[in-house]
């Protein structure tokens, strides 16, 4: 069983409204199959409900589910921002570099990952913008 252990979180109450994205956040994960550590690269988007996270706080989230591993880090945030703001939609794009895939990689590949939750799953339109954002690297 997984201990999921939400931050003090700083919040600031917004009324509802468009999506709110951070990222880049730079972690450093371990590859749960061969165990070897690896640096990435979390984009998050977040549709608040009453609530908003500080940009901090967002990043010590990340950090925090990266410890766990690359495979559990969508679902570890996922569940800490559900218990911490409850969010209508929930974002995540990571890319990464492996080194244990590395050789297998083209120059400059990264492997990507990406996870849809509430109004993201259900709204084409909401994850275009969210990916748009992602490439222009929003801060």
């Amino acid at each position: 069983m997984t201990v999921i252990l939400a931050p003090q979180a700083a919040f600031e109450s917004i009324p509802p409204s468009q999506q709110i994205v951070h990222g880049p956040i730079t972690y450093v994960s371990h590859c749960v199959r061969h165990g070897l550590p690896f640096f990435g690269r979390a984009y998050v988007g977040y549709i608040p409900t009453t609530e908003r996270l500080a940009p901090a706080t967002l990043r010590r989230m990340v950090l925090q589910a990266a410890r766990h591993g690359e495979g559990s880090l969508e679902s570890q945030l996922g569940s800490m921002l559900q218990v911490c703001i409850k969010p209508a939609g929930v974002a995540l794009v990571t890319r990464s570099a492996h080194d244990c895939i590395g050789p297998r990689l083209l120059e400059g590949e990264t492997a990507r990952r990406s996870t849809w939750q509430g109004r993201y799953r259900a709204d084409p339109s909401l994850r275009t913008e969210f990916l748009a954002l992602c490439d222009q690297g929003v801060a």
